[in-house]
């Protein structure tokens, strides 16, 4: 009879350590999190840490350092970060998830496609000559370093266009700083 007991007692533990497992995974998710998709239309598919196969993005899932968004042909996607920058992805796009550390520094890699960028003021006085206050959009040949709130950023067949809707941008070539 005591065996019983023992086989049941290890059965309830083991259900009990696999539980806490599970929410320590959750709340360390959470907490790696700097923002969330708030908008999905068409197919967009996130690669959480870069990793391979991609799954479908949807509003209020998670975007963490590392992740990689894709949107496909008529897709398109806005990330809110947790410091209340906004983000958003055009068709046909690739946003990699660089650094991110709330209402100090973003960077953000552009291989691709275009985004908007909406920044809050409080990140619009440095780039890149200071790793305080920065948020960065870097595409291949290109860097546009915020000095404002609201710009675009685009980068086809190795050209950069940066349009500025409100405030300052700094651009340079990485290669030639």
């Amino acid at each position: 009879m005591l065996n019983v007991y023992k086989k049941y007692a290890i059965l309830i533990l083991t259900a009990w350590m696999l539980v806490f497992a599970g929410m320590c995974a959750t709340f360390a998710e959470a907490a790696d999190a700097v923002g969330k998709f708030t908008a999905v239309e068409g197919k967009v598919d996130i690669l959480k840490g870069g990793a391979l196969p991609g799954v479908p993005a949807q509003a209020g899932d998670s975007v963490a350092v590392k992740d990689i968004i894709r949107t496909k042909s008529d897709s398109k996607a806005e990330i809110v970060f947790n410091d209340n920058n906004i983000l958003r992805v055009a068709q046909r796009s690739r946003v990699d998830i660089s650094e991110y550390i709330s209402g100090t520094k973003g960077v953000i890699k552009l291989p691709r496609g275009t985004v908007e960028a909406v920044v809050q003021k409080k990140l619009a006085g440095l780039t890149s000559a200071s790793d305080a206050h920065r948020f960065e959009i870097q595409t291949p040949n290109a860097v546009a370093g915020v000095r404002g709130t609201d710009f675009f950023v685009t980068h086809d067949k190795n050209v950069t266009g940066v349009i500025v809707k409100e405030g300052v941008v700094a651009t340079f070539n990485p290669k030639f700083p």
